[in-house]
């Protein structure tokens, strides 16, 4: 699943072509924050049973970009709900330990729905932080 965020308005022009380092700044700082704050909803949002699949959501950046994914071999398979195995597949019942609904549990979808919100208001926020170091 991929995230596409897009920042625009009247302040963000101002700042691109009055400072476009404080931009940058304020971008780059933005896309932090909301990679981790997407990592924390998605580790309380997954379903738990030992543990380990919470455990190995992690978060990387490369540029202006950022990744958030689990390193578990059958995270996809609780994400998706289906296990593809010798060109079969098999879609999980439910239940378990971790109390998986059938047909598997978004995780990171839930995480990215919760967070929206959150990750406008911190960009916003973050914009109007560098623009007022311009006053």
């Amino acid at each position: 699943m991929d995230l596409s965020l897009t920042v625009k308005g009247k302040k963000v022009q101002q700042l691109a072509t009055r400072a476009p380092r404080l931009l940058q700044i304020a971008l780059d700082d933005g896309l932090k924050k909301a990679a981790y704050l997407i990592e924390r909803e998605a580790k309380i949002a997954t379903p738990v049973d030992t543990g380990r699949l919470r455990a190995s959501i992690y978060t990387t950046f490369n540029f202006t970009q950022a990744t958030i994914q689990p390193k578990t071999k059958y995270a996809v398979w609780i994400h998706e709900g289906v296990q593809v195995i010798g060109g079969k597949t098999y879609r999980i019942r439910g239940g378990g330990k971790a109390r998986t609904p059938a047909g598997g549990k978004p995780y990171m979808e839930i995480a990215i729905k919760k967070a929206e919100a959150s990750i406008n208001r911190l960009l916003r926020d973050n914009v109007n932080r560098q623009l007022k170091r311009l006053k």
